[in-house]
């Protein structure tokens, strides 16, 4: 049998087998009752549908296959499985992931990370007309999808693996953690002119010691503990008092480069929700491109959840709501 691990598994009906005779009512059998799934109507051929006291029963297999979906039996377990075909993950909120994860991954956004990198060399040339001291000069970057890629994770965990620290731990430490088009020679074209750089993350404490080594060996510079700002034990998520630190090192800031709009200024809370969030964005419009440098990232982040207002209590299916508020409030035809 396959791995049904790896599968994509959307319904799971156990039956059982009971092993004496059970005697029901007779049920009508009905050749007027429709059935209707996603809206498409479902064909069940020669088989009978049951109406039972105001209750409809269908074939399993019938109704699943009808619909495009590949069934299996497990006759050890008495398990029948159904899957959509047209679904990579098993979950309902990875699954919405998937087209963003493939965006990641695309031409397109390989070019923002050169262009936006390319942005960063001007503007550092800029900072080094405009200061005397190159070595007071500082650039603060995030490193999660800002300098490193992160895909190959997200490609794993959407195929159903885990989703966990530690499974994030090994991913970092393999050969598939790449660093982003243009971030290692940005960084070090900082470094050889003078500048100085600071790497400010929210990483766990126990990846201190793979983040170092895989840094290294994909040519960052400056990579130790005098540089990097791991999210420490018990430290809040808000990289403020990170950045301040530096500041108060003497160091001007002169650029701070991120996927993640913490990653700049803490003026962009989830808690108040998307409109909020992007107020505060045009309130320092002229900071984009110029100090900011903001790298595209689809799959995770704020954004996410500002539009549920960072609320742990909802269910899926009210953030699923959330969303479609949002939509609703742009569709043309109201």
């Amino acid at each position: 049998m396959k791995n049904i691990k790896k599968r994509r598994l959307l319904v799971f009906l156990i039956v059982f087998v009971m092993a004496t005779t059970v005697v029901f009512a007779a049920p009508v059998i009905s050749d007027t009752i429709k059935v209707n799934f996603q809206g498409k109507d479902v064909d069940f051929g020669e088989m009978n549908i049951y109406n039972d006291d105001g209750r409809i029963y269908v074939p399993y297999r019938q109704f699943f296959e009808s619909i495009g979906y590949d069934v299996e039996w497990d006759d050890t377990t008495k398990t029948a499985f159904a899957f959509d075909p047209l679904r990579i993950s098993d979950s309902v909120d990875r699954e919405q992931k998937v087209d963003a994860a493939l965006w990641q991954l695309s031409a397109e956004a390989r070019a923002c990370f050169w262009q936006s990198f390319n942005l960063a060399t001007l503007r550092f040339d800029q900072a080094l007309e405009e200061y005397e001291d190159a070595d007071n000069l500082a650039v603060i970057a995030d490193v999660d999808d800002t300098l490193v890629d992160g895909v190959m994770f997200t490609a794993d965990v959407l195929q159903d693996g885990e989703w966990s620290g530690a499974a994030f731990g090994e991913s970092l430490a393999s050969d598939a953690c790449l660093p982003l088009p243009g971030a290692v020679e940005f960084m070090n074209y900082v470094v050889d002119n003078g500048g100085t750089v600071f790497y400010v993350t929210n990483r766990d404490p126990s990846l201190r010691e793979v983040t170092y080594s895989r840094m290294e060996e994909m040519g960052f510079p400056m990579v130790d503990e005098d540089h990097v700002f791991i999210r420490e034990e018990g430290m809040a998520s808000s990289k403020e008092s990170r950045r301040q630190g530096i500041v108060e090192q003497g160091y001007e800031v002169v650029m701070l480069l991120g996927d993640n709009l913490e990653d700049f200024s803490d003026l962009f809370p989830v808690t108040e929700g998307v409109t909020a969030r992007r107020d505060a964005v045009d309130d320092m419009k002229d900071q984009w491109g110029d100090k900011f440098i903001v790298f595209p990232n689809a799959v995770y982040g704020d954004w996410e959840k500002a539009i549920y207002k960072y609320d742990k209590t909802k269910t899926l299916e009210e953030r699923m709501a959330d969303k479609k508020a949002i939509f609703d409030e742009y569709k043309y035809n109201q």
